[in-house]
């Protein structure tokens, strides 16, 4: 269950750090680089202890593929769904409905 959760969280990491190169964000860059880092030295002391175990590594591949897709979706569609979210279970997610601020890394200018 654990390496699930660490690829969704690994490949939203990727995608974010596709976006922060593709604006040229030299800082931004940086810090998800090192975060994946450390993400991957997880990653790799898992796969490694767990070699002969499917039952551990099929986690892990579903959990990149799922964030993946997370990873793509842009903003928009993320304030369409919290916008359907909260009227059909009344979940409130301000920031991606456009009603509050939205936490960055981009530096501001």
């Amino acid at each position: 269950m654990s390496l699930l959760f660490v690829g969704i969280v690994e490949m939203i990491i990727v995608a974010t750090w596709t976006k922060a190169v593709s604006k040229s964000n030299v800082v931004q860059t940086g810090l998800v680089t090192s975060v994946n880092i450390l993400i991957w030295y997880y990653v790799l002391r898992q796969v490694v202890e767990n070699l002969d175990n499917w039952g551990a590594i099929v986690p892990y591949t579903l959990g990149c593929a799922i964030g993946a897709m997370i990873g793509t979706v842009e903003r928009k569609q993320w304030t369409v769904v919290a916008k359907r979210l909260n009227k059909f279970t009344g979940l409130r997610i301000p920031f991606l409905m456009n009603e509050g601020p939205r936490p960055s890394l981009e530096k501001s200018e």
